[in-house]
């Protein structure tokens, strides 16, 4: 299921950033939002009646409803010609956002001559050039293990230490989002300001709050404020793939870069989850 969501998000931004509006990525998503608020205090009252295999049997075919969106998306090279001037409006937008280097303009001469048949090892050197891009795709990576820890064990901390329930679960995911619906479609130009980094580094500070403030809760009411800590976390950390994606629109690599982005944050899911299944079993899930 979750290669299913990060394959509809990433057809979704490479088509929008072959027209140079990666960024309207963002507002899209915002519709996800919306279902996810109104559908997760309906799906917590059903796990807490039907049980949770319920849910899993409910959600398998509803995946199934996001292949033919992909198959009908326009995801053909026939976008990237109108993306090129676009691209390089945006490209001077502030100086976390400019072009990334002697790698980038190199891979910017293939592309017009014939750049798409470029090996995935030159597409992965010409992406990972720049040290920003680097250090882009590592914040990416931290913001992964974030949303690894929390929808590993939040729910199952809620429910043992907090002794929450049914429609009580499903609303901390309904406090999640509220923040994501205004700020996704606010978020790109916000980045496009501080930068990257600085949008990332911020989502880190969200984390460390959004922890504390499950560490230091009485009971499931006084969790849903910091739930909209991961409203930021989330439109920020999509805002910043799209954009980055956009960043190589000239050079035809938005895939390779909105792929590595979603490996990143996967492995630093994968890390965390692995990591706090651990310590879990050693010390608890508050401490």
């Amino acid at each position: 299921a979750s290669d299913t969501g990060a394959l509809l998000d990433a057809m979704i931004v490479r088509s929008l950033a072959w027209v140079g509006a990666a960024s309207l990525a963002p507002r899209t998503r915002s519709l996800g939002a919306v279902a996810w608020c109104l559908s997760a205090p309906l799906f917590g009252l059903i796990s807490r009646v039907c049980g949770y295999a319920f849910l899993f049997r409910l959600y398998s075919p509803l995946v199934l409803l996001a292949i033919p969106v992909c198959i009908v998306l326009p995801v053909t090279s026939a976008y990237a010609a109108t993306a090129t001037a676009s691209h390089e409006n945006r490209s001077a937008a502030c100086d976390d956002d400019a072009p990334l280097g002697a790698a980038e303009e190199e891979t910017a001469d293939a592309a017009h001559s014939g750049e798409r048949g470029l090996p995935f090892p030159a597409r992965l050197r010409a992406v990972c050039g720049s040290t920003r891009t680097v250090s882009v795709l590592a914040l990416i990576g931290m913001c992964g293990a974030h949303f690894g820890m929390v929808f590993t064990f939040a729910l199952v901390y809620f429910e043992h230490d907090l002794d929450a329930h049914g429609a009580q679960l499903g609303a901390t995911l309904t406090a999640q989002a509220l923040l994501e619906i205004p700020l996704f479609h606010v978020a790109a130009p916000l980045l496009r300001s501080i930068g990257l980094r600085t949008g990332l580094l911020s989502c880190m500070l969200a984390a460390a709050v959004r922890l504390g403030g499950y560490a230091s809760a009485a009971s499931i009411w006084t969790v849903y404020p910091f739930e909209l800590a991961h409203g930021w976390i989330f439109a920020l950390y999509f805002t910043s793939s799209a954009l980055l994606a956009e960043e190589f629109t000239v050079q035809r690599l938005q895939a390779t870069v909105l792929g590595l982005a979603s490996s990143v944050q996967n492995a630093g899911a994968l890390c965390a989850t692995l990591i706090w299944g651990a310590l879990a079993q050693r010390v608890g899930l508050r401490t």
